[in-house]
Order: C-alpha cells, then structure tokens, then sequence
C-alpha cells in the first residue's frame, strides 16, 4: 500500500509487476520524493514570489505616493516662481511685466467682443519731496498704503492693478465703459485722500494726494494698446499741470477724434 501511494503521488502510472522488486521498489521511492520536494520547492518559490509582489506592490504604492508628493511640491513652487515674476515685491500688486501681458491680452479680447477697454494711469503727488522728508522706508509704506487703496477700489479679481514704476500705478478695466471707469478713478482719489498721510512737502495738500489719467474706448484695428497708454500717460501729465489731485480723461468718438475732458 505504501509503495502504492508512493507510485500515485510520484504520478508515477507505469505497471510494476507484483511480487514488488526491490529495484523496481527504490526507483519508484526515489521518483516519489523527488516528486515531492520539487513540489515543495514550487511551493517556496510560489510563498517567495507572493511575498515578492506585494513588497513590489507596496513600494509601488509607495512611490506613487512619493512621486505624487513631489510633483504636487513642484507645480506648487513653479506657481510661486510665476506669482515672484510676476509680483511686484512691494506693494504685492502687479509688476510692469505683467502688465504688459495682461494689457495686451485684454485688448485683443476686447477688440473680438467689441468690448470697451480702460486704462487708469495714477502718480503720486509731490513723492520726491515725501521721500527726502520723511525717508525711503516711510515712502515705500506710502507705496504699500496706496496700492492697498486703490485694489479696494477695484474689483481685482475681474480687472488689474500693477505698479508701472516707482510711484505710478495703472489701472486695467475690461468691459467697463468710460463713465464708470471715471467714477472708479474718482473712487481712488478720495481713497487716497482719506488714507490721510501727512506730506508736509505738498504744495496742494497736508496729506498724500494723487493725479489720474484714464483713457478708454473699444479697441480696434485702427487704435492700438500703445495709443492707449501714451493718451493716459498725456492725460496724466495734464492732470499734473494743471493742480494735481484730479481726474483727466481721453477717449474716442467713432469718428476717431480725440476727446479730452477734465474732471
């Protein structure tokens, strides 16, 4: 019976004849252990090979993980990256590079959607004399408190604010047509007012005031986003001369003739 089972287990089907032989009987003992511990040794390997895959599995999942990590930290440092080039390091407002992106964007945009386009120039009165007298770190708070005021003054998710160079500022206003972007400036200018920073060096005002130019009109082919910004700039040098603390704006009638207007 033993050799029996040792023959089946071994599958080892070939006739031996009875009485049992003993080389016949070895042979058939030899086959069937090694039949069996080649099984077994399969069976190792198979626990090896399992044991394998899930340690491969979890490092996989682990560097999924990792990878997932690492990538989210990169994406997340490039954004920073783009926010420093495109930030102004002082007032946290736009810098002059983005503006010059966003400006010309908006004007394409505005010309596909015949949508009128405005551009709000802004400079500091007397900010020479506000910086000898009072010093560079009281006039970069100034920049700070300025720009903060003129973003509440504008919807800065919808439209863009930048620091154009020392203290100028600009305004960008997307679909927003010449009488509101007047009262927009208008808004800015009593802001900055009631921001009530002394300036002994003013000749118009006790306190920090503010000039603005705005241009504004749809754009087309005939026009384009450097006329806007020279017209602004004109009409910020006119506000300038003739007092300071106003509002002057340029726009276009259909015809294309300049219209300049005094608030």
């Amino acid at each position: 019976e033993a050799v029996g089972n040792a023959v089946r287990y071994a599958k080892l089907y070939r006739y031996l004849p009875k009485p049992w032989q003993s080389e016949d009987l070895k042979l058939t003992v030899i086959e069937a252990i090694h039949s069996y511990l080649q099984d077994r040794k399969l069976e190792e390997q198979n626990l090896k090979l399992k044991a394998m895959n899930l340690e491969l599995e979890r490092l996989t999942r682990e560097q999924a993980a990792i990878i997932a990590e690492r990538t989210a930290a990169l994406e997340k440092a490039n954004q920073d990256l783009h926010c420093l080039a495109i930030t102004d390091s002082l007032t946290q407002v736009a810098n002059r590079r983005r503006f010059n992106e966003y400006f010309a964007e908006e004007w394409q945009r505005m010309a596909r959607e015949k949508q009128p386009l405005s551009l709000i120039m802004c400079d500091v009165d007397f900010f020479k004399g506000y910086n000898d007298r009072y010093g560079h770190l009281s006039g970069d708070n100034c920049l700070l408190e300025i720009a903060r005021a003129i973003s509440n003054a504008v919807k800065v998710s919808e439209h863009l604010v930048a620091r154009y160079g020392g203290e100028e500022f600009v305004v960008v206003l997307s679909n927003i047509n010449l009488e509101k972007t007047v009262e927009v400036a208008e808004t800015i200018r009593e802001q900055i007012k009631e921001l009530k920073i002394a300036n002994c060096q003013s000749r118009i005002s006790k306190y920090v005031t503010i000039s603005l130019g705005v241009s504004s009109w749809v754009p087309t082919e005939k026009l384009s986003p450097e006329l806007m910004i020279k017209e602004a700039d004109t009409a910020l040098y006119e506000a300038k001369n003739l007092g300071r603390d106003r509002v002057i704006f340029k726009t276009f009638a259909p015809s294309l003739n300049l219209i300049n207007t005094q608030l």
